[in-house]
């Protein structure tokens, strides 16, 4: 069975989305960004929802270091190849739950399209004229708060330009003492789907909700842009609602403080 080792973690396969794809993700070509954050903030106790889970190139390494991994796909071309990879790593299995569904601010239907076939990773709630669409059901956030349970979390969204819905609303997931959130931002969908002027309100709300975060531009082709947007975010709006797509990563880590009598001396 082919395996692809990725930063020393082997992971079996037998799907993949083209040809080369997890060649490319062993040689360190495809979101090495990513990979790095998963090692950096990730420990046994952590427990990660992986929104967009796609053929599960995320979800699998996640898998070998986290308690639980929790996938929200619903795509069905990439779902069925998600649950393939899945099940050619029999050591991981008990620790992934695949959640065939969208993850959106209200319970539901939605309809997702691709401008493809469907399983390209590029399927959305928010493409105007897709070429293939279905109707597949939502979950919300605090239903997905629910099933992962207490303690620290690690969220990682991909979801093509549904994100700026789906942030403002998420506070079941961000109020938390312990939490990552690794977020990809689509604006080109935004201007693609005739919504580029509403994307400064947009984008605004995304940061409101996760006020309080120290956050960080994992994605960025402008030398100093990443310092800027992090320094002065709201002198800078301009970085943020160009049609560039990128990743964010934002980290909260709450310290609890001792009860009185709790205290050194007690």
């Amino acid at each position: 069975m082919p395996a692809a080792t990725i930063n020393g973690r082997c992971i079996h396969w037998t799907d993949e989305h083209y040809q080369g794809f997890w060649a490319r993700v062993e040689r360190g070509d495809w979101e090495p960004h990513t990979y790095a954050s998963l090692d950096r903030h990730l420990r046994p106790d952590v427990t990660v929802i992986d929104a967009g889970a796609h053929i599960g190139a995320i979800a699998l390494y996640a898998a070998t270091i986290a308690k639980r991994v929790i996938c929200l796909e619903p795509d069905p071309v990439s779902l069925a190849r998600l649950r393939r990879n899945i099940a050619a790593n029999p050591a991981l299995v008990e620790r992934i739950d695949v959640i065939p569904r969208a993850l959106r601010p209200a319970p539901g239907t939605v309809t997702l399209g691709s401008s493809a076939a469907g399983g390209d990773s590029m399927s959305s709630t928010v493409f105007p004229h897709p070429k293939m669409a279905w109707t597949v059901e939502t979950i919300t956030p605090a239903d997905v708060a629910a099933e992962a349970g207490g303690g620290p979390l690690f969220v990682k969204i991909d979801i093509e330009g549904g994100e700026y819905e789906l942030v403002p609303v998420g506070q079941p997931l961000w109020d938390r003492s312990e939490v990552t959130v690794l977020l990809s931002t689509h604006p080109q969908i935004l201007h693609a789907a005739g919504r580029g002027s509403t994307l400064r309100h947009q984008t605004r709300r995304v940061f409101r909700a996760l006020d309080g975060f120290r956050r960080t531009l994992l994605t960025e082709s402008r030398p100093g842009a990443a310092r800027w947007a992090l320094d002065r975010i709201g002198e800078h709006w301009p970085l943020l609602t160009t049609s560039v797509p990128r990743d964010w990563l934002f980290v909260r880590r709450v310290r609890r403080r001792p009860l009185v009598g709790q205290g050194l001396g007690a």
